[in-house]
Parts: C-alpha cells; sequence; structure tokens
C-alpha cells in the first residue's frame, strides 16, 4: 500500500509541470494609464475580486510609473488632481472615473490621471474695444490679452503656457487662424495675446482655454493643464475705419438732357496708410435737377476699390459744381387753327388742345422730323407730336414728355435708366460696352440692371446706383464675393486661398 502512494505522488511530481499554469492561476483584468495628452505611462494588471483593487495612491506613482514620472520631472515639480478630479474615463477629463470593483476577468480599462500645475485665468485684457484702423502698424497695435498664474514650480512655465481665442462666426465659433498671435510693429510672436490688423477683424471674440504643455527635455509632449475663463465672458473688437478725403475731382459741363446726371474726371486720394492698395471709381455723379443752369452742386458716390478698401471710408466731396446749358424747346403759339395747312411760316405750332404739330411750308410733317439737330416722331395720321415710348418699326424709342425730343444715350424714365442709340435712338438690351464700363439692359423690357442680375447659368453683381458691372472681391450685405474678369460670381471654388460656396459668398 505505502509503494503504490509513494508511486502515485511520484506520478503527479511528473505531470504537474506539464498542464497549463492557467489552469491554476487567478484570473485578472488590466488598466492601462495614459495622460491627456495621450501618452502612455503604463499598464497594471489587477486580480478579479481583489478587494485592495485600487487607482495608484500619491506615493505609488514613481513606483508604479518611473520611466514617465523621471521625464516629468525633469522640468520641475509634478502635481496631479486633488481627491475627485484626478482619475477620468475620457482624454478630455470631462468624465469622472470610478475603479471598476466588478471586472470580470480578461477585460481592459483606460484611465486617465490629471497632472496640475495650478494653472488659472486671472484677467483678459480687451485693448480693441473702440480702435482706429491707423494704429494697427504702430507699437499701440489693438490687442487682446490674457493674465494668469500658476501655484506648481516647473522649468518651463512661461514659455509653455498659451492662450487659444476664438471669433463668433455667424451662429459659431471658430479658433482664429496663427496670423493673429504675431504683432505687425515686432514681428513677434505672442502666446497669450492676439492682435487685431483689419477693420474686419471686428467682431465677438472670446478666451477658449488657456493651456501648459508639459514636455520632456527632448521636446516631447508630456501632458496639459487646461484654464478657463471662469466668467464665461465675450468681447467685442471694434476697429473703425480711416476717413480719406479726395481732391481734384471735377464734373465735366454738359447741354441739357432731360437727366440729372453728370460724368466725372481726375481726383487723387488723400490720407491712405502704410502703402495699402486703395483706388477708387468716379462713377457719375448727380445734381438735384434736370434743370439748366450754372454752378449747380452735384452730389457725387465714389467707391473705393482695391483689397485694403475695407479700411477706409471715404468723404465725398462737396465743392464740385457743374454748368448744364439750356436747350431750346418748341416755341408756344397760342390758339393756332388745327387744320393741316396754314398761311404762316414754317415751324412748330400748338393748337387749343395744347397739342403741337410741325408745319413745312403750308402743310403738316408726319412720321419721323429732324429739326434743329433733334429728332422728333409725329402721328403719321393727325401730324400730332408723340412724347413717352414709342413702338416703331419694331423697336422701341423714347421722346421725352416736355418737349418731344428723341432721347439718345442715357435717360432715366419713371426711376429706371435705359439706353438708346446715340445715332438712332433705338433703345438698347442686353449687355453695352460704355465709355469703357459694361452695363446689362433687361432684353424684356430695356431697364438697366441694379445690383444682382443672372444672365444665361451666371450671376453677375452690378453697381446698385450707376450699373457699372463689378469684378474683383465685392462686399455685399455683408458677405464678400469673388467676381472674375468677366464678371461672371465665381462659387464652390476656391480664390486668393478663400472658400467660396455654393452661393458665391466665402464661408469665412
Amino acid at each position: 500500500m505505502k509503494k503504490r502512494l509513494l508511486a502515485v505522488l511520484v506520478c503527479l511530481g511528473i505531470l504537474l509541470p506539464l498542464l497549463p499554469a492557467t489552469t491554476f492561476a487567478a484570473d485578472t483584468f488590466t488598466i492601462t494609464y495614459m495622460t491627456n495628452a495621450g501618452v502612455e505611462m503604463g499598464t497594471v494588471e489587477y486580480t478579479v475580486g481583489d478587494p485592495n483593487n485600487d487607482f495608484p495612491a500619491l506615493g505609488e506613482l514613481s513606483t508604479m510609473f518611473p520611466e514617465f514620472i523621471a521625464k516629468a520631472a525633469q522640468k520641475g515639480n509634478v502635481a496631479v488632481g486633488a481627491d475627485g478630479s484626478r482619475w477620468y474615463t475620457d482624454e478630455e477629463l470631462t468624465e469622472t472615473a470610478i475603479f471598476p470593483t466588478d471586472a470580470q476577468s480578461g477585460e481592459a480599462y483606460t484611465v486617465y490621471l490629471r497632472f496640475t500645475v495650478g494653472l488659472s485665468v486671472t484677467e483678459v485684457s480687451n485693448g480693441a474695444e473702440n480702435e482706429s484702423y491707423s494704429e494697427v502698424e504702430s507699437t499701440f497695435q489693438p490687442n487682446m490679452s490674457v493674465n494668469w498664474s500658476t501655484t506648481v514650480y516647473r522649468h518651463d512655465t512661461y514659455g509653455a503656457v498659451a492662450a487659444t481665442f476664438e471669433k463668433k462666426v455667424g451662429e459659431d465659433w471658430v479658433e482664429v487662424d496663427d496670423s493673429y498671435y504675431t504683432d505687425n510693429y515686432w514681428n513677434t510672436t505672442w502666446t497669450n495675446m492676439i492682435w487685431f490688423s483689419d477693420v474686419s477683424d471686428s467682431g465677438t471674440y472670446r478666451l477658449k482655454y488657456l493651456r501648459y504643455t508639459a514636455t520632456d527635455r527632448e521636446g516631447n509632449v508630456l501632458y496639459y493643464d487646461n484654464a478657463y475663463d471662469t466668467a464665461g465672458n465675450t468681447y467685442e473688437v471694434n476697429i473703425t475705419p480711416v476717413e480719406l478725403t479726395i481732391a481734384g475731382v471735377t464734373a465735366i459741363d454738359r447741354d441739357q438732357d432731360g437727366t440729372n446726371k453728370v460724368e466725372l474726371e481726375g481726383g487723387t486720394l488723400e490720407g491712405v496708410l502704410f502703402g495699402d492698395d486703395v483706388s477708387f471709381v468716379l462713377g457719375q455723379g448727380t445734381v438735384a435737377d434736370t434743370a439748366a443752369g450754372e454752378n449747380k452742386q452735384v452730389t457725387t458716390n465714389i467707391q473705393l476699390t482695391g483689397a485694403d478698401a475695407g479700411n477706409y471710408t471715404l468723404v465725398q466731396p462737396t465743392d464740385i459744381t457743374v454748368n448744364i446749358a439750356k436747350v431750346a424747346a418748341p416755341p408756344v403759339v397760342p390758339d393756332w387753327p388745327t387744320g393741316e395747312t396754314s398761311t404762316i411760316d414754317s415751324g412748330w405750332r400748338q393748337d387749343r388742345n395744347d397739342d403741337w404739330y410741325f408745319y413745312a411750308g403750308t402743310r403738316r410733317s408726319k412720321g419721323w422730323l429732324e429739326d434743329q439737330g433733334y429728332h422728333y416722331y409725329l402721328d403719321p395720321e393727325t401730324g400730332k407730336m408723340q412724347t413717352g415710348w414709342q413702338y416703331l418699326d419694331e423697336e422701341w424709342y423714347y421722346f421725352y414728355p416736355a418737349w418731344g425730343g428723341m432721347a439718345e444715350g442715357w435717360a432715366k424714365v419713371d426711376g429706371y435708366w435705359y439706353y438708346l442709340d446715340p445715332e438712332t435712338g433705338k433703345m438698347q438690351t442686353g449687355w453695352q460696352h460704355l465709355d469703357g464700363e459694361w452695363y446689362y439692359f433687361y432684353p424684356a423690357w430695356g431697364g438697366m440692371a441694379e445690383g444682382w442680375v443672372r444672365v444665361g447659368e451666371d450671376w453677375y453683381y452690378t453697381d446698385p446706383e450707376f450699373g457699372e458691372m463689378q469684378t474683383g472681391w465685392e462686399l455685399v450685405n455683408g458677405k464678400w464675393y469673388c467676381l472674375y474678369s468677366w464678371g461672371g460670381m465665381a462659387y464652390n471654388a476656391i480664390v486668393d486661398g478663400y472658400i467660396l460656396g455654393a452661393d458665391g459668398a466665402w464661408i469665412q
């Protein structure tokens, strides 16, 4: 019996080393410990159901993660969050972690440790509430800055703390690009300041966060410590444009033509700063009425153009006058007989009904008439002088109601501008190239397009007051659009690095 028991024991001694070790190992699970910069500190294996399981205590961090803690200590003291704000389930450190006491065998968890330097925002200073564009190249360039403090000493704190600001665009908050952090005067990049360089920088801003970035001696990122403007304030920036004046603009004298528009010439801008790209378009001036007169006051609407035009406003000149010569109208001869013949000399005659007729010798003229360089149209049946719009031989003509002369060139009728051939008087439609500018006249009725107009499959933008087709960048109703050299609006495209949407507007 003793020999048989000994044999069994010997066999077990041989077989036990050959059995898989897991047959007798305890069940385990793991936790990988990370920082909020995505850096792994180490993975720890825990026994399922062990009542002593817990996150590492403060005094255990250097022994459990010696390599990481040594790197973190290369640039000063290492501190972590207080109890209750130390362990998290997400990299953004928003969800507090609780040790998984009910973990099952083979499960793997990831937990994030919050490191801190005691970073806090003490003040956000807005130095651009109401500043002039004239300061953007000076040492007083408008800016916004954040003041901060820390409670944990690190050698690199000053250079490793950086602010991130956002600007409100529509309903969204968008991080400002890197160019904001460099000033114009010293060309220095700042970690806690943004600088404003254009009127277009005006708007609403806020501090997104202030961040300390911990690195080792080789520059490898280890962890972040973020701080926020706890008041949640927003800050208004207002960069005001610089006023320009223009000298040397004159109006060109002309004869009375039934309109109140006058042509302008000359002009030099005064007050442009920094060698900015700013020019101007004179357009046309206007006078108070269509009457003749000397030294009539001219009102202008000169427009600034160029890449930097948005940083300026133009003071319109008030010292421009024009001479408009009177054009003789037909004489008034009251109470003239209504018959088709007359014994009185040739010329214009008016009957008792205030209708005008023209007599050539003793007979009344009919149809087209040229008199003293002006064209008239007389009813083919009665000879009565016609006024207003007339459709003749499938063409439209306009005759001034006040005196019957045919309009040639520009004519304003019922608030709309039309262009009539200077030689024939025929109303023009479609695209017309006049005095170096392109205009569009609606084919259906001849009126000049003002503002947006669609021609074929393309959109064009014409001056809302003077009608000239625009090219280049245009600010319309608060949105920027790019118009090709041929006038068509760009859309679903990238121009000069700017993204344009399906409606053609710049997506900021």
